[in-house]
């Protein structure tokens, strides 16, 4: 991964997922043992890093789609997985449940697990971004066939962004290990990263099409980038909860790819409004899903259109502001080689100072996201340009 393709994790997984906050008072909480042929074994390898599950009783808990990595079998429920223990399954010690008592709070998958962020206190005034090492559970031997993602975060976050870490690349790693980042990275500086999912809302969600999902390996390691604004008088919790909700291998035909498409040649003056137009075009045929706009705050009305092919101009949608960035499809569409999309970032600079193109939160951002896949494969197939 080069220096454009992290900043393309770092901003492409900050706005996806939007909705109410969930508030979860009755989450419930466990370290659960897992079961595999039989034999059973503690997670000593989660740390810190906690994992939570919940039991498949109707009526007692509101359940809520969520995303997961790890195909289990709960509540004397049973589902073949995609790994090679096919039998795998999770042992529920309900006496050992307790109910969510540390933010955020955030419903627990009926099929999946749950990984939560130590975190850290942030001061009053503080603009700061970290990143911490988190693992999935299971070995090598599990695979983990993603159909979706959910996120909840402590407020006054800015952005959480899930990354796994390339197989290879495990050296040094430890669950809880946490240091300083701009965007998801190795200790050191290393990027061996596949993306994840994130989102830049307090509560976000994020559910594949039928057919679309990300394969991960049991064991695989994490990397959670969280970037907290502090600008309160007093100290936060800053501290995130992902849950991963799975299908199995037949549930995946093609593997979700993205685009990152970015305009770094933005500068409104203070105090006044300002428009950017740029196009982007394929390198190979895709099949678009999604398309998410990112700009911060200082962002308006963000108008997508086709560029090339025989819908040329043809304008997709407009983004009305910064946090209602989505525009899913009805149905993927084909996009083929040397085709794509144009799209006009706006800007009301209502501060003192010129507004360019950054990776803080008082910088902005002009960059339009997609999903993909490969309409002939199943491996993705990411493309960008800027």
């Amino acid at each position: 991964m080069d220096a454009r393709e992290r900043l393309e994790m770092v901003v492409s997984y900050i706005t996806r997922g939007h909705g109410d906050d969930h508030n979860q008072p009755f989450a419930l909480l466990q370290t659960p043992r897992l079961v595999q042929t039989g034999v059973g074994r503690e997670p000593e390898a989660f740390g810190v890093v906690e994992v939570l599950l919940e039991p498949a009783f109707d009526g007692i808990f509101s359940l809520m789609k969520l995303a997961s990595l790890f195909p289990i079998l709960l509540a004397c429920s049973s589902q073949t997985s995609g790994s090679d223990t096919p039998d795998a399954e999770v042992e529920i010690d309900v006496d050992a449940q307790v109910a969510c008592t540390e933010e955020p709070c955030l419903d627990l998958p009926l099929m999946g697990f749950q990984v939560r962020t130590t975190g850290i206190e942030i001061a009053a005034g503080q603009d700061v971004e970290y990143c911490e090492i988190a693992q999935l559970p299971g070995d090598a031997n599990d695979t983990y066939y993603v159909t979706g993602f959910e996120t909840k975060m402590t407020s006054s976050s800015h952005h959480l962004i899930v990354a796994a870490v390339e197989e290879g690349n495990e050296s040094g790693l430890t669950v809880g290990q946490r240091y300083n980042c701009i965007g998801p990275s190795l200790p050191g500086g290393g990027d061996a990263l596949l993306a994840v999912t994130g989102a830049q809302q307090i509560y976000s969600r994020e559910d594949y099409p039928a057919g679309i999902g990300r394969v991960y390996k049991g064991g695989q390691f994490l990397v959670m980038n969280y970037h907290y604004l502090n600008a309160s008088e007093t100290a936060i919790e800053a501290r995130s909860a992902v849950n991963f909700h799975l299908g199995g291998e037949e549930d995946i035909a093609h593997i979700a790819g993205s685009i990152g498409f970015y305009n770094f040649l933005i500068n409104t003056p203070a105090g006044q409004s300002a428009s950017f137009t740029k196009s982007c075009t394929f390198d190979k045929d895709a099949m678009v899903f999604q398309l998410t706009r990112h700009t911060h705050q200082w962002g308006t009305d963000f108008p997508v259109r086709y560029k090339g092919g025989t819908k040329d101009g043809e304008l997709i949608y407009t983004s009305p502001n910064y946090e209602d960035a989505d525009h899913t499809f009805d149905e993927p569409v084909l996009v083929k080689a040397g085709e794509g999309f144009e799209w006009t970032c706006n800007y009301q600079n209502t501060t003192d100072s010129s507004l360019r193109f950054g990776v803080t939160a008082s910088d902005e951002m002009c960059i339009l996201f997609g999903q993909i896949y490969d309409p002939e494969t199943l491996m993705p197939t990411d493309q960008g340009c800027n």
